[in-house]
């Protein structure tokens, strides 16, 4: 019997080309030859990529996070506080990076779990009163710096029933939250600060809303915002 002996480191790497070739690498952990893309990048490693595939990684991570979460929580909050400026950097270009992706995921996060989200915020309102109050007392201020003084009686009957109809559409929908009232031209932006007037105000959905945050829409400004 001829007996083959195999150098495998050989085998490994003769593998490793080839599906380098086809741009694809072998995962360690689900044992199955994937793309590139499926793979996070390593500087420490020859190809510059991870041996484990995302998909491996992230089970890893969470099953990791499930065993040790106390550990992993306080180990976080301890290095958030010894590199406060460092966080709040990385935290800022990660928000400027990647903004549209972030406002798309709370707006679809918020029309999934609109319930959900409506018990937190109540959670978060029974326990910071003050803060609560702060923020409406702030909006307020902002709605009158941004109200004219030569608005009519009639002019404010509208803006009136504009809150009214955003009401009546929550309670007959059921569905408190749901609908607001959007400033067109916000009242706070980079380029422009809305009025408080009625026909720069409209009813929406909260979804809406919510996506549209404090940016300007040109093809709503179009024709103006006069009356």
């Amino acid at each position: 019997m001829t007996v083959i002996h195999l150098d495998m480191k050989h085998v490994n790497k003769a593998v490793r080309e080839h599906l380098a070739a086809r741009g694809e690498k072998w995962c360690h952990v689900c044992q199955w030859p994937l793309s590139f893309e499926s793979f996070y990048r390593n500087k420490r490693t020859p190809d510059g990529l991870s041996g484990h595939c995302r998909q491996c990684m992230k089970a890893s991570r969470a099953r990791y996070y499930a065993e040790n979460t106390e550990k992993v929580l306080a180990r976080q909050a301890r290095y958030r506080s010894e590199n406060v400026e460092k966080t709040k950097a990385r935290l800022a270009r990660y928000y400027t990076e990647n903004k549209e992706r972030l406002k798309a995921n709370r707006v679809r996060y918020y029309a999934e779990n609109r319930k959900k989200v409506a018990a937190t915020n109540a959670r978060w309102q029974a326990a910071n009163p003050e803060k609560v109050v702060a923020i409406r007392a702030n909006r307020r201020a902002q709605k009158l710096n941004a109200t004219p003084s030569w608005l009519t009686d009639e002019h404010r009957k509208q803006i009136e029933a504009h809150y009214r109809l955003a009401k009546l559409l929550n309670r007959l929908f059921c569905t408190p939250g749901a609908w607001h009232v959007d400033h067109i031209a916000p009242l706070i932006n980079g380029d422009i600060s809305g009025l408080h007037v009625p026909w720069n105000l409209r009813v929406i959905t909260a979804k809406e809303n919510l996506s549209k945050h404090n940016n300007l829409i040109p093809k709503l400004l179009e024709g103006g915002l006069t009356k």
